[in-house]
């Protein structure tokens, strides 16, 4: 079974491509730091086929590391942002 890695798989647009995924037949490993994710969203995906957790955050190469060593995918669907964040931060320097 071929395996997609979704980054930002917990939070709502990350969790609807992970579904689509699962019902597509592929096995998905979700990356999610949980900033703005929700494990309940990972939980209700194991539903709809075979979908592994891992916590841990981008922007950490030691978590990457880890997890390229541990799974070989297929594909990786990239939906981990925190744009919102940086927009707030930029609106409030002008």
């Amino acid at each position: 079974m071929k395996t997609i890695l979704v980054t930002g798989g917990a939070g709502y647009i990350g969790s609807h491509v992970a579904k689509s995924f699962l019902e597509s037949g592929y096995k998905v490993v979700i990356f999610d730091n949980l900033f703005r994710g929700h494990k309940q969203a990972v939980d209700i995906l194991k539903k709809f086929g075979d979908v592994e957790f891992v916590q841990g955050d981008l922007r950490n190469v030691e978590d990457l590391q880890n997890l390229f060593a541990k799974y070989e995918f297929e594909a990786v669907c990239h939906l981990a942002a925190l744009c919102l964040e940086i927009i707030l931060k930029v609106r409030l320097i002008y």
